[in-house]
């Protein structure tokens, strides 16, 4: 929304029981807070309110009130409080307002004329490329958040100083933020940019280990340290700024082999570094190196090639081939070997329902240490190789997903970005699937909810077999009501309950990769909660008991998130005694089964409801707070893998 001349809620937002509970208390860092949750950032909410960003941001962090009516009235103005969302929160409708209480400071300002070659234009666009707001920007910047605010809004011109720290920041020049002919006025021409990595960088052990694993982040964050800058790359590469800064932060992973087509040629990376053929382009130092071993097969007869003068044999060579194709379908993988990781593999995604993370990942290390081992020195038909790579991939897949369920999001995009490379190897969609969902629950944990429906979207896209298809379908439902989306995560829900009806529930990996009624019922139960309508959730949370209580499998994981979600719904209605009895189940796990993310959900969406002094003066409310607070002091047992995922 960063530029925007308004900013909007949706009129589910003003629905939110928390967003009326705010506003009758006049709890403005709440306020602001949840129009962030709901689409909005700081920038659009001071221009809309008429508040210095410097103010909202004071207030966000809780150094500050708004403790004026007209203070109040700007921000009801701003946002576009709706009539029947004033009477709700006790805020007089607009109409009763005398015109005088407004300041006659807030009046709009003359909007600046808007020129299509001010710096301001691309420092947005660069910006918003990188996901960062203004106030990140200015702060590695060394600049103030209004200066950031009044360039991109073009009120203000910078100084050539300033947009250097700016394009430094950014990873670009100067010139790939202002135009060629402002930059003549200011005495400064186009930088010559090198064409090509250097030589000493593609020997270099790290480049080369990039290149092997096909990271693209790497890669062009080397080639940066070379002297390229990202808009550069990305005419060398045939991308945009924004595709080349994705793949910089991690968030991007590569999936066609075009596109490494494209940064073998535009950078001049051999091709057999990154697992192609030779490219065109090396073909001039091909005919070198032929022409040298010529010279020396003159000197040399002895180490002449076939062609070179001596007699042509067919029989020879017809042998010699044989002897490669005899060579290929033998083995040293014995026929049990494959069976067994794959059963050990699947058994392990099950076990991860009632097994806790450090067990299982131990677990898994194991088994990615076994199949290491047998694919570097080993010898396998081709279709063993790839069926390797597969169980490796699920393997990878598992690994993230405890990791992430364990906090640390680092070790699971690096377990998801691993098996990633695996799935494009051994061109399998399922295993693709099962990595988008893996990766749909780390953006959504980092709150990159766009980001999470994407990849859950694209992955039941794909169409794999058994229940993966209705999880991923649910986890697009949790990032889109995340968002305030609830009439799109509706559309899902019902998509993964159609995807029920019509999926077989044989699944080729299943564990915490399937989902049954149970599990598909906690994600409804989220997004009614969402809606604000705890009755539906708590009709859901007797659907998931109801499931298991007929025998679906139980994951602890799930169960937690369905009692906590039945406990917000207790809540809002007011039954705090309720809440209290249903969280006691989940405050009372032993250490090990503390997820990193019923602890994110404990804070998130729990503590809020207790600051209500209706609720909070409950002594149930007090055995809550205690509880949690408890509940945070065990500390999370990491495991230890041993990086080969």
């Amino acid at each position: 929304m960063s530029g925007s001349s308004f900013a909007q809620l949706p009129d589910d937002a003003w629905a939110d029981p928390h967003m009326v509970r705010a506003w009758r208390t006049r709890d403005f860092r709440a306020v602001f807070h949840l129009a962030c949750r709901h689409g909005l950032n700081p920038e659009g909410i001071a221009e809309s309110a008429r508040l210095p960003v410097d103010q909202v941001l004071s207030v966000m962090r809780g150094n500050e009130t708004l403790d004026t009516a007209e203070l109040a009235e700007s921000v009801a103005r701003g946002l576009e409080m709706p009539d029947d969302a004033r009477k709700a929160a006790g805020v007089p409708r607009a109409s009763t307002i005398p015109a005088v209480a407004v300041p006659v400071t807030l009046a709009p300002k003359p909007q600046p004329v808007r020129r299509a070659d001010h710096p301001g234009i691309r420092i947005n666009e660069l910006r918003n490329e990188l996901g960062w707001s203004q106030e990140f920007l200015a702060e590695r910047a060394g600049v103030s958040v209004p200066t950031i605010n009044k360039l991109e809004r073009q009120e203000r011109n910078p100084s050539l100083e300033m947009m250097r720290k700016i394009a430094g920041v950014l990873g670009v020049t100067v010139a790939d933020i202002v135009d060629p002919l402002s930059l003549e006025k200011l005495g400064r021409t186009r930088e010559r940019l090198p064409d090509y990595l250097p030589d000493e960088l593609l020997g270099q052990p790290d480049f080369i280990a990039a290149c092997r694993a096909r990271d693209l982040g790497r890669i062009f964050s080397a080639a940066m340290e070379s002297g390229f800058t990202v808009s550069h790359l990305a005419r060398r590469c045939e991308m945009t700024a924004g595709q080349v800064t994705a793949y910089m932060r991690q968030g991007r992973q590569a999936q066609e082999l075009a596109v490494f087509d494209r940064v073998s040629d535009g950078l001049h990376i051999p091709g057999d570094l990154l697992g192609m053929g030779p490219r065109t382009w090396e073909k001039s130092i091909e005919n070198n190196s032929r022409d040298i071993a010529l010279a020396i097969g003159r000197e040399h007869p002895e180490s002449m090639p076939f062609g070179s003068g001596s007699p042509f044999d067919p029989a020879t060579i017809a042998d010699r081939i044989s002897e490669l194709a005899n060579w290929t379908e033998t083995t040293d993988v014995a026929d049990g070997t494959l069976s067994y990781l794959d059963s050990a593999t699947f058994e392990l995604a099950h076990d991860c329902l009632t097994i806790p993370p450090p067990q299982t990942g131990e677990r898994a290390d194991v088994l990615v240490k076994r199949i290491s081992d047998i694919l570097r020195t080993g010898h396998q038909r081709l279709a063993q190789t790839r069926d390797l790579y597969v169980i490796a991939g699920k393997l990878s897949a598992i690994l993230s997903w405890i990791s992430s369920d364990l906090g640390q999001l680092a070790a699971a995009d690096a377990h998801a970005r691993n098996g990633w490379t695996l799935a494009e190897q051994a061109d399998h969609n399922g295993l693709r699937a099962l990595l988008l969902s893996a990766q749909s629950k780390n953006e959504f944990l980092r709150r990159r909810y766009r980001d999470a429906a994407m990849h859950a979207k694209r992955g039941y896209g794909l169409n794999p077999p058994g229940t993966l298809r209705i999880l991923l379908a649910c986890q697009e439902a949790d990032a889109l009501q995340a968002m305030g989306r609830i009439e799109d995560a509706r559309e899902a829900l019902t998509l993964s309950e159609h995807m029920h009806d019509t999926t077989s529930q044989s699944d080729e990996l299943g564990g915490i990769f399937g989902c049954g009624v149970a599990r598909q019922a906690n994600y409804s139960i989220a997004t009614y909660l969402r809606a604000g309508s705890a009755g539906q959730a708590l009709r859901h949370v007797e659907r998931a008991e109801v499931a298991w209580r007929n025998g679906e499998e139980w994951a602890y994981g799930t169960w937690a998130q369905v009692q906590i979600g039945s406990a917000i719904a207790h809540l809002m209605n007011g039954e705090v005694e309720a809440a209290a009895l249903t969280l006691q189940q989940i405050l009372d796990q032993p250490q090990e089964q503390r997820l990193a993310t019923l602890r994110a959900r404990l804070h998130r969406d729990v503590t809020p409801l207790l600051a209500n002094p209706t609720v909070g003066r409950s002594k149930f409310a007090v055995m809550i707070r205690e509880g949690i607070a408890d509940y945070d002091q065990s500390p999370i047992r990491p495991f230890t893998a041993g990086g080969n995922s």
